[in-house]
């Protein structure tokens, strides 16, 4: 393993992981670039650890990375010495851009031709995000493992949890109009998290510019997509449900439309797949397999 690092047109520094292929080259990929969940980082123990070993030994090399939501508030140093900060309390959507497309200039500068984008929760969205704006040729393939659907119209069918979201929003959205858009906000729905009322009302209000769903016809590479059986089913606080109710009659119809995407869902498994690691790199290594050769 290598510790490897980008910079971005915007001057944010960030960190990953480099694990060289095992096995011969892979006919149709030559790296996967695996992008965390929202506050997450590319060293925290999760499904992906059991994924990297059967990449690499299908001759894949894979770099798991950190991108500027990384941890919930991180503190960066601008070039003149003051502090700025980044973090998923402060990051916003479209800048994910930079850092997909620093990370993929990182992988061409090493000779990676063709590669995936691998992201989970937050890091699945923006990676269908960035497929979808950039047209980057160097990606062959995406794979989304539980994005939140981030959609204002979709929240409402959910009766039990829209009331409360109502209230974090009409806050966000009082703050952002007294000049506050910067104050950090502790909300329960649709997820438990730290963020700027600024970037809440960004995300999850109208208009639905994050709707991945929008997205999936302006992508012209093949997309998988991953469900947690148990995912949108529980009413536990900061459970994700809002993002992720109704997902499997809406992935349904997604696929009918769509010939170049597919999900699956991994029966037994939660946002986290614990205890079905296995069948999620199952699903995602069946995928990689039957993408067209170079």
């Amino acid at each position: 393993m290598d510790l490897i690092r980008c910079l971005t047109n915007d001057h944010v520094r960030l960190d990953g992981l480099w694990y060289p292929a095992t096995g011969p080259r892979h006919p149709a990929l030559d790296a996967v670039i695996m992008h965390h969940h929202v506050g997450g980082n590319f060293y925290a123990p999760d499904f992906y650890e059991m994924a990297v070993s059967r990449l690499t030994a299908l001759g894949i090399v894979v770099v798991r990375v950190n991108n500027r939501g990384h941890d919930m508030v991180n503190r960066k140093t601008r070039a003149d010495g003051r502090f700025y900060y980044l973090g998923a309390a402060f990051e916003q959507i479209d800048d994910c851009r930079r850092d997909w497309r620093a990370w993929n200039d990182v992988l061409a500068s090493r000779g990676v031709q063709r590669l995936a984008v691998w992201g989970h929760s937050l890091g699945a969205m923006k990676s269908l995000y960035y497929a979808s704006k950039e047209k980057d040729p160097r990606v062959a393939a995406v794979v989304a493992t539980s994005p939140p659907r981030f959609s204002h119209a979709q929240y409402r069918t959910d009766s039990e949890e829209w009331p409360i979201f109502e209230q974090h929003l009409a806050e966000a959205r009082a703050l952002v109009a007294a000049g506050k858009g910067d104050t950090l906000l502790q909300v329960s729905r649709p997820a438990s998290i730290v963020i700027t009322a600024r970037n809440y009302v960004e995300k999850y209000g109208p208009p639905e510019g994050h709707d991945y769903a929008t997205m999936i016809p302006d992508i012209a590479v093949p997309v998988l997509l991953t469900l947690g059986g148990k995912e949108g089913l529980t009413n536990k606080p900061g459970s994700s449900r809002m993002s992720l109710y109704g997902a499997r009659d809406y992935l349904r119809t997604l696929e009918q439309r769509h010939p170049h995407f597919r999900h699956v869902v991994v029966e037994g498994g939660d946002h986290w797949y614990v205890g079905v690691e296995g069948a999620l790199a199952d699903a995602v290594v069946g995928f990689f397999n039957g993408l067209p050769p170079r």
